[in-house]
């Protein structure tokens, strides 16, 4: 059985369903990352920069040195004001479909945030609701687990259309779908059919 995450000098792991979720800022060296205690580190860019895939040496370094098992970028668009689009919810459902893979074995996930994007608020407002969160909690959830990326969001105005276009996204079929389809994937990887037998 797995230990409890480390205590973090600011925001907290929060526990969801088998495993732990946070959200961490830029780090600034590999030490850092060792620190938080995570298994995984998952990153949130810009889809139009993927052709020059954005590297990160910190992440990277502390892979290779072990101090997070894994480090993986997801590619997602920009999340603006109006309806969310087919692609951002497709986007969104493989990283929380993969995301949810990772806690579901007991693992703790960091997701990496910049400069208060969206997107990664987006994301972990989606874990959380995915975890069992209903909507008046995941807030207050979120800004327990780390208060500068809730204070990114600078004024009140903006991190309510967040989770509105979040809770949006939540109950699109279009996210439902995608996150299902992502599903059986893992699960067809994790528990292949057995062999038919011969007569």
């Amino acid at each position: 059985r797995k230990k409890r995450p480390p205590r973090l000098c600011e925001g907290a792991w929060l526990k969801v369903n088998k495993g732990w979720l946070t959200g961490r800022g830029t780090p600034s060296k590999v030490q850092m990352v060792r620190d938080w205690g995570a298994d995984v580190v998952l990153s949130l860019v810009n889809a139009a920069r993927v052709s020059r895939q954005l590297k990160n040496p910190i992440f990277e370094e502390a892979e290779k040195a072990g101090a997070v098992k894994e480090y993986r970028q997801f590619s997602v668009d920009p999340i603006s004001g109006g309806e969310p689009t087919a692609k951002q919810c497709k986007q969104l459902a493989n990283m929380v479909a993969y995301a949810q893979d990772k806690i579901m074995k007991g693992n703790r996930v960091a997701v990496h945030y910049r400069q208060g994007q969206p997107r990664t608020g987006v994301a972990i407002y989606l874990l959380l609701r995915m975890g069992g969160g209903l909507p008046p909690a995941v807030p207050s959830r979120m800004k327990k687990m780390c208060r500068e990326m809730h204070d990114d969001m600078i004024d009140q105005e903006k991190r309510q259309d967040m989770f509105r276009t979040a809770e949006e996204i939540c109950g699109d079929s279009r996210f439902q779908w995608a996150l299902n389809a992502e599903r059986n994937i893992y699960s067809r990887c994790h528990h292949p059919a057995a062999p038919a037998r011969l007569p």
